[in-house]
């Protein structure tokens, strides 16, 4: 009897258990249900999110992405619904790394920053992005001056630039593409001598591919202008040395006598004569033809087109000296007082020493000669008065010296009424 008692026990404390694992069981699967029923998982589209760009230090001095890159995404987040919904725009941060980036890149990853573990990222709208990277180089680039418009009166003009060149930089593939930089300058509206400030442009090798898309060190240049033109002018040859003996040179002649100069404006319209380079006489004493080179500035581009030197035919004389005696008679007398004569002239003769080639020298007679007294205002009738005298023709006083034989150079002038 005992033992019957005992075992009905034991069935019921079972039974117990039973019936409280099950009650337990199926509180989980309510709090379960429950929980899907009111939270349950949820996905969200989180549409045109910005792309941004990291570890992209140095990047952007070595390298260019030559294509445009869509920077905006669709990103599919997966979670519990509240927690999905709680989320803002700004968690979702879709990125690129650019770590290891080079110009050997074709594909760009997009990765989306992590978010907390109950969340999982279902899809990413473009999860790789085709790339065209080019590496970024410099270039000195020469200034070229292109010239448009008229300058007139022969003139042609230089243009000094202050700077002769510029630095291109950019993609590789588009610094190759210039052919120049350029300045275009209308000639028409300079002046010589001034500086004006110029727009520089990059030319394409090819037209049709548009402008390069680089960067230039300078977006304009200073020129300075300088005019040109061209301008005969004489030779005068320089000598050195003296001939042997009592000679010298009396005449020369060059063949040509004049040569056509280009040169500076400014140079130019000051010059009259051009000089010879040193020829030596000391060698000579008869007629002589010499080559003779011509000597010029640095400034003059261009002599005779290019022949930068003349004939030059010298023709030599001995030195005399001889004496002209000259009748004081035959002396120009300039205003003399209204109502007066010239009396008298002391002395009769003027003697003057000549001295000169003997070709100018020779043929000279007293008649060639000049004498000439000049009355002052204050003159009372009788007087010493200076003098002054010389050859009539100049062409025959080169090479020859007049000098009174004494050292007075007055004479008595005497002055009566009329």
């Amino acid at each position: 009897m005992k033992k019957s008692i005992k075992n009905i026990s034991s069935i019921k404390l079972g039974e117990k258990f039973l019936f409280r694992f099950i009650a337990l069981f199926l509180s989980i699967i309510l709090w379960l249900v429950v929980t899907y029923s009111i939270n349950p998982n949820y996905q969200k589209e989180f549409t045109s999110l910005e792309i941004s760009y990291e570890n992209m230090e140095g990047f952007d001095d070595k390298y260019t992405i030559m294509n445009d890159i869509d920077r905006k995404v669709d990103v599919t987040i997966r979670g519990k619904r509240n927690d999905v919904i709680a989320l803002d725009y700004s968690d979702v941060r879709p990125y690129i790394d650019f770590t290891g980036v080079d110009q050997n890149t074709k594909t760009l990853d997009v990765n989306v920053k992590p978010l907390h573990s109950k969340f999982s990222i279902l899809s990413v709208s473009n999860p790789s992005i085709e790339v065209d990277i080019d590496k970024n180089i410099r270039k000195k680039v020469k200034i070229i001056i292109h010239q448009i418009g008229e300058t007139g009166d022969k003139n042609w003009v230089e243009f000094i630039p202050k700077t002769e060149f510029v630095e291109v930089s950019g993609a590789k593939s588009e610094v190759e593409k210039i052919e120049e930089v350029a300045a275009i300058v209308d000639v028409a509206d300079v002046k010589d001598g001034n500086t004006y400030n110029y727009v520089l442009e990059l030319v394409s090798k090819n037209p049709e591919q548009g402008t390069p898309d680089v960067s230039i060190s300078q977006k304009d240049v200073d020129i300075t202008t300088v005019m040109y033109t061209e301008k005969k002018v004489g030779i005068v040859p320089v000598f050195e040395g003296k001939p042997s003996g009592d000679f010298g040179v009396v005449k020369y002649e060059a063949k040509p006598d004049k040569v056509m100069l280009t040169g500076p404006v400014k140079v130019l319209e000051k010059m009259e004569n051009i000089l010879s380079k040193p020829v030596d006489v000391s060698v000579y004493n008869e007629i002589k033809t010499v080559v003779l080179p011509l000597s010029f500035e640095e400034d003059i581009v261009d002599m005779m087109g290019g022949n930068q030197t003349v004939n030059l035919e010298m023709f030599f004389d001995k030195k005399v000296e001889k004496v002209l005696k000259f009748n004081t008679k035959d002396i120009k007398i300039e205003n003399i007082p209204e109502g007066k004569l010239v009396k008298a002239l002391y002395p009769e003769e003027l003697e003057f020493d000549i001295s000169g080639y003997s070709d100018k020298v020779e043929s000279l007679e007293p008649k060639d000669l000049y004498v000439t007294i000049d009355i002052p205002d204050n003159f009372d009738g009788s007087k010493e008065l200076f003098y002054s005298y010389g050859i009539k023709n100049t062409s025959s006083s080169e090479h020859v010296s007049v000098k009174k034989h004494e050292a007075d150079t007055k004479v008595k002038l005497e002055m009566v009424d009329e």
